[in-house]
């Protein structure tokens, strides 16, 4: 049997890393987008395969389940099971490449840590006489943020403009810090992790194998850095934190620092905490008489901040420089092919006319060969050896 494919104008090109024979999950084949203007991946072709043909194929039948979907087991009716090696292929192709602008989102969202315009030098977030007294929270380490929000008191002497090259700097900092653990949370983690480990080298002594130094100073460490929990500076400086986190939630008692969206895990972000303590010296302000209005924004919200979190650089910035902006993708060659494809069925006429009426029962009159351009089936012979 013998099926005839005309295309006109396919990709070739993949911009996913990961593979389409798998299913889609985020350990496994999260299959996240390639930045295309990386010199390495510009040009990342793919050419036809026989998992190409067999995907074809079943589009042609009306079987619209990813491949990988129509071949599991649980299914019974994968029509061309057991005849993988019974087909074959031959693809006569002209290439051809063009330049393409590929964003991988829509025309008026940049991505989530970027922002699009130039924001204007009236900006009354940045250039007023106390926005500084607003962002210089970022600048504060965590032992001087805790400090300042327990005093709840702020400087009502203007200290100017903030620089928001600088605010980005200091949020790009923050957001990288460590999660903070509560001591009693990360000791019963590392207690158990240690009896884990210690169990598991009893049974490997008892049973004549010997412990490497590298397993012994793992264990070593595990034990360090528990006893270090302890340490009085640990204790105070938890403490301190509590104590601080206790002052925003008198004020913003909706608010949660630990165990965010109901996970019982003890961990705090940082970030959380300075974007809370944005509020507190918003708060603050306002009630040493500041006009704190030109600072908000319609929703009386820091733009970008709750007091609880940060949503991000484009939430941020993107609405102060101009709102919505068409973006300019990225600049991709894009290689693109037409030809003619004949698939090579080896069976008899009787199924190849079986397998032909399907096809037109299906009434599939164009598709795509890989990505985006034409193809639709021209002859079907079923005779064999055709």
């Amino acid at each position: 049997m013998r099926i005839t494919i005309k295309y006109h104008s396919t990709w070739r090109n993949s911009f996913l890393d990961g593979t389409d024979e798998l299913p889609i999950n985020k350990r496994d084949n999260s299959r996240k987008f390639k930045p295309t203007g990386n010199k390495d991946n510009n040009i990342d072709e793919r050419q036809i395969t026989l998992n190409t043909i067999f995907g074809v194929l079943c589009r042609l039948i009306g079987d619209q389940r990813k491949l990988y979907q129509a071949r599991q087991e649980v299914f019974d009716d994968y029509y061309f099971k057991g005849l993988e090696d019974k087909i074959s292929y031959e693809d006569q192709s002209i290439i051809f490449h063009e330049t393409a602008y590929i964003i991988n989102k829509s025309d008026d969202r940049p991505s989530q840590g970027t922002f699009l315009g130039v924001l204007p030098d009236n900006t009354p977030l940045f250039f007023s006489p106390y926005s500084q007294n607003i962002w210089h929270i970022l600048e504060l380490d965590p032992n001087e943020l805790l400090e300042f929000i327990i005093s709840e008191s702020i400087p009502v002497v203007s200290l100017g403009n903030a620089s928001p090259k600088t605010i980005l700097n200091r949020l790009d900092l923050i957001t990288s810090l460590k999660t903070y653990t509560l001591i009693k949370v990360k000791s019963s983690k590392l207690s158990e992790l240690i009896k884990v480990k210690e169990d598991k080298y009893a049974e490997k002594k008892q049973s004549g194998k010997k412990i490497t130094d590298n397993e012994t100073f793992q264990l070593n460490q595990l034990k360090v850095e528990l006893e270090q929990l302890s340490y009085d500076e640990n204790i105070k400086f938890e403490n301190k934190l509590l104590a601080a986190i206790n002052v925003l939630k008198s004020r913003f008692p909706d608010r949660d620092y630990f165990d965010k969206k109901g996970e019982k895990n003890g961990e705090m972000k940082w970030i959380d905490l300075y974007s809370g303590t944005l509020y507190l010296a918003i708060n603050l302000l306002k009630e040493s008489g500041v006009d704190i209005e030109p600072f908000l924004n319609p929703k009386k919200n820091i733009q970008g901040f709750n007091p609880s979190g940060f949503n991000g650089v484009r939430d941020f910035l993107n609405p102060l420089s101009g709102g919505s902006k068409r973006i300019g993708g990225t600049p991709t060659v894009i290689t693109k092919a037409s030809g003619e494809l004949k698939i090579f069925i080896d069976i008899s006429e009787e199924r190849a006319k079986d397998l032909e009426q399907k096809i037109l029962d299906a009434g599939v009159s164009s598709f795509y060969l890989g990505k985006k351009g034409l193809a639709y089936v021209t002859k079907i012979d079923t005779r064999e050896n055709s």
